[in-house]
């Protein structure tokens, strides 16, 4: 009797953290599932929305994981849930309102490496038809501009993020705030002496707040 093999270990492993997001979860799922890369990854979607979104993962994206948490979860504690039910050598953070070029995972694949173990990307403007959705994004994403040059930085941004999982066994899990977690993750990285690379060819699409309310 042959013993059925077990399915290796992905490479990469994607946390998206979900709250209310149900409207983007078709647009950043579909950029997910569509990435041009010979890496395995797996997708952990962690979700403390009001209404269960598992159900609508199920169907159209079967192959994604869902954590689902009893109650509204802040961004850092959603991204610990995830780190803590990922198996990837690689973890990487975006967020629902995200769409990924289809070569992010690639790119962040080759970049991050025993000297480059925390790598954050450029940010594009995912609505650039809006005068109000460009001015947010302006305001927001100047530090993660694509016409910036790769190099060495000392922030990151979780909707734009990887990292070597012994990254994580140095530092900890994110804090628990209502925003912020990613510049304080960042600091504890500079304060423990992990290097920060900016890589822009490691492109997301950010889709900004359009009204004024």
């Amino acid at each position: 009797m042959t013993l059925p093999q077990a399915a290796p270990a992905p490479d990469i492993s994607i946390v998206i953290p979900c709250y209310n997001a149900r409207e983007h979860l078709q647009t950043c799922l579909s950029s997910v599932a569509d990435q041009q890369t010979g890496y395995r990854y797996e997708v952990i979607v962690v979700d403390s929305s009001e209404e269960d979104v598992t159900p609508f993962i199920r169907e159209h994206f079967p192959s994604v994981r869902t954590v689902r948490l009893p109650q509204r979860a802040y961004p850092g504690v959603a991204r610990n849930a995830g780190l803590l039910n990922a198996s990837g050598r690689i973890i990487c953070f975006t967020d629902t309102d995200c769409r990924l070029d289809s070569r992010w995972l690639q790119v962040l694949g080759d970049a991050v490496t025993d000297d480059k173990p925390v790598v954050t990307g450029a940010v594009l403007n995912g609505t650039a038809d809006s005068y109000i959705g460009t001015a947010d994004y302006l305001i927001e994403m100047t530090t993660f501009h694509p016409s910036r040059k790769r190099g060495p930085t000392e922030h990151i941004i979780t909707a734009n993020v990887a990292f070597q999982r012994s990254v994580v066994d140095r530092i900890g899990l994110l804090d628990d705030t209502i925003k912020g977690s990613d510049r304080m993750y960042a600091y504890r990285m500079v304060q423990h002496g992990i290097p920060i690379w900016f890589e822009p060819g490691m492109k997301v699409y950010h889709k900004n707040r359009t009204r004024l309310k």
